[in-house]
C-alpha cells in the first residue's frame, strides 16, 4: 500500500524531533530524523513515502502470524469488515479478501520484514 501525507505542523515547541508515521496496518516508518523546528509553522512534504502494508497486529514486523490472522477471518470470497476484524482490511475496501492476503504475503520475506527504526 501507499500512504501519502502533506501537511503543516504548527504551534510546536522549537527543538529537534524524529518523525514517524504509522498508517493503518502498515509498518511504522521513520520519515525524517533530527527535524529542527525553529518557528511556529513548518512544512514538510512526505507525499512520496511508501508505507508497507501487512502488519496487522501492530508489532512493527510482518510475520506469518499476520498472514494467518487475515486468513483466520477470511471466509470464501470475501468477509465484510466489522469493528472486530477491521485491522485485516489492508486495502480499506470494506471486505477481507484474497487481495488482503496477497498484500501481506507480498511484503513478507523469510521470517520477518522490519520497518526502519
Amino acid at each position: 500500500g501507499t500512504g501519502k501525507y502533506r501537511g503543516t505542523i504548527s504551534n510546536i515547541t522549537p527543538g529537534s524531533y524524529t518523525i514517524y508515521i504509522k498508517g493503518w496496518s502498515h509498518l511504522r516508518k521513520l520519515m525524517q530524523s533530527n527535524v529542527n523546528f525553529l518557528s511556529g509553522t513548518n512544512q514538510y512534504d512526505w507525499s512520496t513515502i511508501t508505507l508497507t502494508a501487512g502488519d496487522v497486529n501492530n508489532d512493527n514486523v510482518i510475520m506469518l502470524n499476520d498472514i494467518t490472522g487475515i486468513i483466520s477471518v477470511w471466509r470464501q470470497s470475501s468477509t465484510p469488515v466489522t469493528p472486530a476484524n477491521q485491522q485485516y482490511d489492508l486495502n480499506l475496501d470494506g471486505v477481507i479478501s484474497s487481495n488482503d492476503i496477497t498484500t501481506a504475503v507480498s511484503n513478507w520475506t523469510m521470517s520477518e520484514v522490519r520497518g526502519e527504526e
